[in-house]
């Protein structure tokens, strides 16, 4: 895992937009496919409750994407969870997250082959066209159905290999075509269907058991997986923030899809009809709600929301294995980027081969429906593991939010904390329950230690893999404590030196950053010993920390390099410690008293001259006529203020009607005694102007 700035190499191609975010996430959620596919599976479990267990599995990921769109917006990385997990929590830590989201995104493409060989062999039987080359067509046909999604596969990596902006272009046109199709006949089975309208349909209190309950929601989370794809490509949106409103954009409006589909189909179709026909339940709800050729159009809306998928999962995935290249934890073949096309080329052609292996392997489960079960709950588990720990992350970052603004605090720390405990409770329950609903192994769907082995070696292997690149491959940035120094191409601070590490320790210490170093790269820490900024990075600078070293939590906010400019103009400079000195000002008030009592002391002078007021201290840069109209009400001075630079000598202010020869007037108060200035605006020789600037 990465903790220390990466050395300067292939830089991915800005090319992407807000809308091309979306369409990225989107394509990766795969609404058409989730409701085509999931409701059917989820129902299976939950009976007629698909409305309340959406709703539920909803909350705890809302919790996940803040966390994600918050770290997103500190530290923009196209490995996002790989990396913030990394540094906030443990390298460890960092890497399996990064390794079972490629691992997940591996098995999800390879049962999304068949999903979509699937869906083109069942669009093959309602156009009349039941064998090809001297095989009976059958959309069950895990060989059959593989065979043509690894065709489909091919394609689809090598458009996303020319280019992510292209890649984008195609499923923007995919994802709206699917989105017309399903959202007319949801509306259509809404108001059509048999079956009447329940409110139980959101009663999660009403869902069978505990054991349904967690697996409802695992599957359910599934369904929502695939919005922070928009965070993959955090590098190549022109506007890192837009890949954040694209995750959430994206999030908020699979929940709109979700509950529409599952109140269309549980109007349409009995708890029977929704559960027996599993990976075919839209095109049955298709041909229960209009006939040929209409009905055919959910199913080919499912068969793009499939291709798009598939190319949506070729391209976070990549991005996920080019960050970790980058970062020298994985090999320098998926760093590689293409000077023509600017994406990781290589790995994605890598990524598409290996999703083809594990779907030839996947040939083992004869049936596709129980290759689709096996594999959901599988990554059901592992995803809930990688959002509850970069969720945890985020809660580590930004603690010290709780203390200084507790409203900030709830929304990244104290939400992002009870969805990540809510997953891990949820992901620990079902585990048990797959343990405990068996005593021996078999590769079946319906055998929980199958269903638990599958994320157990998911997980295991990213252990593995970690300690492979570790001590085997001894990967210069795996645990960033033993980091050597690697090579610069500017002048920016080294990383943390291990042996000065275990020697030395900092006066000061910033942490939670980011940092922007000059040549533009983002640390996360920064050290100062003396005068000297001594070492930039990320968590290995807190070993640096001594008793005595005080320590600046940032907790999210950007550090920037002071470009101070220490040149004097010895005779200004020297005339201006001899007038009104603002320079120990912070604030309007301070300013203003600062002034009222140079006047006291100095009854004598008809003009105030002086300098050093702070901009940051007026709203709009410029302190206001009111400040100095009260400054001139309580001095004993004819005129407030004749000219009063601003610190730098950037700007200045002066009284405009001074620079006529008038000020205003002092008269005596008859009544007591004291001498008075007139108000501001009269003179013996007329009006007195104030100026603003």
């Amino acid at each position: 895992m990465n903790d220390t700035p990466p050395p300067s190499g292939p830089a991915l191609r800005k090319s992407l937009g807000l809308l091309d975010g979306v369409a990225i996430a989107a394509s990766s959620t795969a609404a058409t496919t989730s409701i085509g596919i999931g409701l059917g599976v989820t129902a299976g479990v939950v009976g007629l409750h698909l409305p309340a267990i959406m709703l539920l599995a909803f909350l705890p990921i809302l919790g996940i994407a803040g966390a994600y769109s918050r770290l997103n917006r500190v530290e923009p990385n196209a490995g996002n969870g790989y990396v913030w997990v990394g540094r906030s929590l443990t390298p460890w830590l960092g890497f399996l997250v990064g390794w079972v989201n490629i691992v997940a995104t591996i098995a999800f493409l390879a049962y999304t082959t068949a999903v979509t060989g699937s869906a083109m062999i069942q669009l093959a039987g309602e156009a009349g066209v039941h064998r090809a080359a001297g095989l009976t067509l059958d959309p069950d046909s895990t060989a059959q159905t593989t065979a043509i999604g690894i065709l489909v596969l091919v394609a689809v990596t090598l458009t996303a290999v020319t280019g992510v902006r292209t890649a984008a272009r195609l499923q923007t046109g995919l994802l709206i075509f699917e989105y017309v199709v399903l959202l007319g006949f949801c509306a259509y089975g809404i108001v059509t269907g048999p079956h009447a309208f329940s409110l139980s349909w959101f009663d999660p209190f009403a869902i069978p058991s505990a054991s349904a309950l967690a697996q409802g929601l695992l599957l359910s989370v599934f369904c929502y997986w695939g919005f922070e794809a928009a965070f993959t490509v955090n590098e190549e949106i022109r506007d890192p923030r837009d890949a954040s409103r694209a995750g959430l954009i994206t999030l908020v409006t699979m929940l709109g899809l979700f509950l529409l589909g599952s109140i269309a189909f549980q109007r349409v179709l009995s708890e029977d009809e929704l559960a027996g026909h599993g990976a075919q339940g839209l095109a049955y709800f298709g041909d229960r709600l209009a006939s040929q050729p209409l009905a055919a159009l959910p199913l080919v809306a499912l068969m793009f929301s499939a291709v798009a998928s598939l190319q949506a999962g070729v391209i976070p995935t990549a991005r996920g294995m080019f960050a970790m290249s980058r970062d020298r934890t994985l090999g320098p073949v998926w760093g590689k980027v293409s000077a023509r096309y600017g994406t990781p080329a290589l790995g994605t052609l890598l990524i598409g081969a290996l999703a083809t292996a594990v779907a030839a392997l996947a040939l083992v489960i004869p049936r596709l429906a129980d290759m689709i079960m096996a594999t959901v709950n599988a990554v059901g588990i592992v995803v809930a593991l990688s959002y509850a720990l970069t969720a945890l992350a985020a809660a580590v970052r930004f603690r010290s939010l709780l203390t200084e603004d507790w409203r900030q605090g709830i929304r990244a720390v104290v939400l992002p904390t009870l969805s990540a405990i809510s997953l891990l409770a949820l992901g620990g329950y079902l585990g048990w329950s797959f343990y405990t609903s068996t005593d021996h192994l078999e590769v079946s769907a319906d055998n929980g230690w199958f269903l638990l082995l599958t994320p157990l070696a998911m997980i295991a292997s990213g252990f593995l893999a970690a300690a492979w690149a570790k001590w085997v491959r001894r990967s210069p940035t795996s645990t960033p404590a033993e980091a050597p120094t690697p090579t610069h191409r500017s002048s920016s601070p080294p990383p943390a030196d291990p042996a000065r590490i275990r020697t030395m320790h900092a006066d000061l210490l910033f942490t939670n950053g980011p940092v922007l170093t000059p040549e533009g790269r983002t640390a996360t820490a920064v050290a100062v010993t003396g005068d000297r900024i001594t070492v930039v990075g990320h968590a290995e600078v807190r070993d640096l920390a001594g008793p005595d070293t005080q320590v600046v939590d940032l907790a999210g906010r950007l550090l920037l390099p002071g470009f101070q400019d220490a040149h004097v103009h010895p005779v200004p400079a020297g005339l201006e410690l001899t007038q009104c000195d603002l320079t120990r000002a912070k604030t309007a008030e301070d300013t203003i008293a600062a002034v009222r009592a140079y006047a006291d002391a100095h009854p004598e002078r008809e003009w105030i001259t002086g300098g050093g007021w702070s901009m940051e201290a007026f709203e709009g840069a410029h302190p206001p006529r009111s400040c100095w109209t009260r400054s001139y009400r309580t001095a004993r001075c004819i005129c407030p203020t004749g000219t009063i630079t601003a610190r730098g000598s950037t700007a200045g202010l002066f009284n405009s009607r001074a620079s006529h020869g008038t000020c205003p007037t002092r008269r005596t108060d008859a009544s007591s005694g004291t001498r008075r200035a007139n108000r501001p605006g009269r003179s013996r020789k007329g009006r007195c102007s104030w100026s603003d600037a």
